[in-house]
């Protein structure tokens, strides 16, 4: 990842933290980002995307109505297409001509499955191959708990304490550029307990990360 865009991350964690803080859902155990106007424009600047948009209904939409490889991402072949709240999609808009979509797990609010996407690609039915699935298991209050990140490639597990990063575990496959870009984003905006506030209290500041390095590895 881009080290200026680094150094943005760092310098906007504060105002970031407060803001997440101050507008955080009462209902930790949610795991369907939402942001207020400032929010948004705060990871705008920190990530470099056009637009972003929240709740869109995409389960009427081909394109992810005839998505495959969804169970591909697991080893158990546990996760189906099914699985995903087509209802509730948020869309990031990338300068690259890329698109990236956040879906929750119906099943499972802590959840989500973030897939990029060339524009060219709009309309064909989505290959999950390429996506990523994260579970946030994270206390927004406390920065207690675990992010298991899964795709093609492998899958980890981080743990936090207070919002701090103190034990990763590899649970299968190898690590590829993409976790080198996560761990880079994690790094650069948990400077301290403030940063790591803005990383914890709030799904979105995480998977928009995902999303970013989707888009850029």
């Amino acid at each position: 990842m881009n080290k200026i865009k680094f150094s943005i991350l760092g310098l906007i964690a504060l105002l970031l933290s407060t803001t997440i803080l101050i507008s955080c859902s009462k209902d930790e155990d949610t795991q369907n980002p939402v942001a207020t106007n400032n929010e948004s424009l705060l990871l705008k600047k920190a990530y470099g995307f056009e637009s972003i948009s929240y709740k869109n209904d995409k389960s009427n939409n081909l394109m992810f109505k005839s998505s495959t490889n969804l169970d591909r991402l697991t080893l158990n072949k546990s996760s189906k297409s099914q699985d995903l709240d087509l209802s509730n999609v948020t869309q990031i808009n990338w300068s690259k001509e890329k698109i990236s979509y956040l879906i929750p797990f119906i099943n499972n609010s802590r959840k989500s499955l973030v897939i990029t996407i060339n524009s060219n690609e709009i309309g064909k039915p989505l290959n999950f191959e390429t996506a990523e699935i994260v579970e946030n298991t994270i206390n927004s209050l406390n920065g207690n708990g675990e992010i298991i990140l899964t795709n093609i490639s492998g899958s980890f597990k981080k743990t936090f304490e207070k919002g701090k990063l103190i034990n990763e575990v590899n649970i299968y496959g190898k690590k590829s550029p993409f976790r080198k870009c996560f761990d880079d984003a994690y790094d650069a905006i948990c400077d301290g307990f403030i940063g790591c506030a803005s990383w914890y209290s709030s799904p979105l500041p995480a998977l928009t990360a995902i999303a970013y390095c989707g888009a850029t590895t």
